[in-house]
């Protein structure tokens, strides 16, 4: 079976780009130098409260990624900073993060999950797109009951990934282009002080199809397969529901899962026309409309086995855009999701961010990390 799998992975990431890359192609990104720019971006959404703040900034070849969370429904505290530099075709990297999650998750009592760590990376630039990326993680898991203060779970998590990339994706030009498909296989390190014996894979894949000027369609599917599930952190498994995963369904609804297969299909429609209106600066687009349908299983290694227990949910949504002197892009949008299962009312989602631009920098002003 696992042989089937490994097999399955590596010809699904060899052969989309294949199949994909002729329909919508786009040039590769080198980082420009020199160059200075920072990109700070404020994101709220609603009901659940969250707020996100990142800001990345580059001098030259020296990049740096700060993103901080916080979910006000599910108490959820997200930071994470990373730093970096590239070495022309390899990039070596240092990302520090501490997540605290406080959520019902096991007989629906509050419960605490945190995980804090360090992690050295590398990605070496292969030509023609493709990319191989390696890592060592250090971290520490917990995941305790509030109401008890018993610790159901604690470790030291030490694990090693490597992973293949093929990136030709272009998300932030006037119309989102290309595609990315990426294969990742992480395994715990007991050598090296890990609490944890297990490996992981996981597959990614994003692509954007063209059926009319100005419509396109974005299919993104996540896959994640325990090929030896011995003994993981229970902060390690899938959850979905919500905002991220099948908005249909609350947040965080399913929880507990080795495995995860998971559909995303939009349908991007503008409204009678893409009409766009420039005076001082700003440039306006006029609300186009989006149609989605999501699916999405989670469980052990037996989810492959069968379609039943497959959760899907439906909607639409509502976006704009505005553009202040190039440098300043606001964008607000609202979607209505309706799970594909009896019992469920329609769940409502209100997205508004703003992201600044620095003059010297662009939006394509090289891949981030």
């Amino acid at each position: 079976m696992n042989k089937t799998i490994t097999f399955i992975f590596l010809t699904l990431f060899f052969t989309f780009p294949t199949l994909f890359s002729q329909q919508q192609p786009t040039p590769e990104i080198f980082l420009q130098e020199p160059i200075v720019s920072v990109s700070p971006k404020l994101q709220l959404l609603l009901p659940n409260g969250v707020a996100i703040v990142t800001l990345k900034e580059q001098f030259s070849k020296t990049m740096v990624d700060f993103a901080m969370k916080y979910d006000f429904i599910d108490s959820n505290i997200n930071n994470k900073i990373a730093f970096g530099y590239n070495f022309y075709r390899v990039f070596l990297g240092l990302h520090l993060y501490d997540i605290a999650d406080f959520s019902e998750i096991y007989l629906s009592e509050e419960h605490l999950q945190r995980n804090k760590g360090i992690m050295p990376f590398g990605i070496i630039n292969l030509g023609r797109s493709y990319y191989i990326n390696g890592s060592l993680k250090f971290e520490d898991t917990i995941t305790a009951s509030l109401a008890t203060s018993d610790k159901i779970d604690k470790g030291t998590n030490v694990t090693g990934k490597i992973g293949l990339l093929y990136d030709r994706l272009d998300e932030n030009s006037k119309l989102p282009t290309g595609l990315k498909t990426s294969l990742d296989v992480e395994k715990s390190l007991p050598d090296m002080g890990s609490s944890y014996d297990y490996t992981q894979s996981e597959l990614e894949f994003v692509n954007y199809f063209y059926p009319l000027k100005s419509h396109f369609l974005k299919y993104y599917l996540k896959v994640g397969y325990p090929v030896s599930p011995i003994h993981k952190p229970l902060t390690s498994q899938y959850r979905i529901g919500g905002y991220e995963f099948l908005k249909g369904y609350s947040y965080k609804e399913f929880y507990g899962g080795d495995a995860l297969i998971y559909n995303n299909l939009i349908y991007h429609i503008p409204l009678i026309k893409n009409v766009e209106k420039k005076f001082i600066g700003t440039e306006i687009k006029i609300v186009t409309w989006n149609v989605f349908v999501e699916s999405a299983k989670i469980g052990d290694r037996t989810i492959f086995d069968t379609t039943q227990d497959i959760k899907s949910s439906m909607g639409i949504g509502l976006d704009t855009s505005v553009t202040i002197l190039k440098t300043l892009e606001m964008k607000a949008g609202i979607a209505i999701a309706q799970a594909l299962e009896s019992g469920h009312s329609p769940m409502g989602y209100f997205v508004l961010s703003a992201i600044y631009y620095t003059p010297a920098g662009s939006k394509n002003n090289g891949k981030g990390f």
